[in-house]
């Protein structure tokens, strides 16, 4: 269901990915591990969706449970961390809080810095 939500999301049927997603969580959350892989993708590409159709409470409330859960599976400076910082704070900073944003945005660099370069062993 997410591969189908992400191929409707790239024809710009968003709405329709929505639902897919919902749905994909839904089912998930019955039957996988919360910090399952599956699980966490479809956070993220629910976070993306909402944010892109200017759900963006919605978005906040998604990115902040995809960022505990990525924080209980992985260490702080893991960057699927760094990437839902990222995330959320382009949600934060979009609904006006330009100041929760710069923080989300310096917790994603300090976490990229400590993570080190994309090729570090």
């Amino acid at each position: 269901m997410i591969t189908f939500a992400n191929a409707l999301y790239g024809l710009n049927k968003k709405g329709d990915a929505r639902v897919y997603l919902e749905d994909a969580l839904a089912s998930g959350r019955r039957v996988l591990a919360p910090g399952h892989p599956l699980l966490l993708s479809a956070l993220d590409s629910l976070g993306v969706v909402d944010r892109d159709l200017g759900r963006l409470p919605d978005a906040e409330r998604v990115f902040r449970e995809e960022l505990d859960a990525q924080r209980h599976v992985h260490a702080s400076d893991h960057p699927a961390v760094a990437n839902v910082l990222a995330n959320l704070g382009a949600v934060l900073v979009a609904e006006g809080g330009a100041s929760r944003g710069a923080q989300a945005a310096l917790w994603r660099k300090r976490v990229a810095e400590r993570a080190g370069p994309p090729t570090h062993p």
